[in-house]
């Protein structure tokens, strides 16, 4: 697939990127490359093949989930780790 400056240039706009002449001739040149090497992977045929998720035979090990009591005591000793606010541990604010 031919990648031309015209289509960098509209990309670039898109992505409200800055992208010089220079820069657009050689990102043509390499994303040209890149979709040429894809119709290439187009053409391998994979029809024998068994699709996959992944292939490492893994599998997410999960535990179930179990509601325990805790002490009063142990509470107490997490909330006197840091500052209180409402009976909960403040924390700082992330966002």
């Amino acid at each position: 697939m031919k990648i031309t400056k015209t289509i960098i240039e509209e990309v670039a706009k898109l992505a409200k990127l800055e992208v010089d002449d220079r820069v657009q001739v050689v990102y043509a040149k390499q994303l040209s490359g890149i979709f040429d090497y894809f119709e290439k992977l187009q053409e391998v045929d994979v029809s024998l093949l068994e699709a996959t998720a992944q292939i490492t035979g893994l599998e997410n090990v999960m535990r179930d989930d179990v509601v325990r009591e805790c002490s009063a005591e142990k509470r107490m000793d997490a909330l006197n780790q840091g500052e209180v606010y409402n009976n909960q541990i403040k924390v700082p604010r992330i966002l």
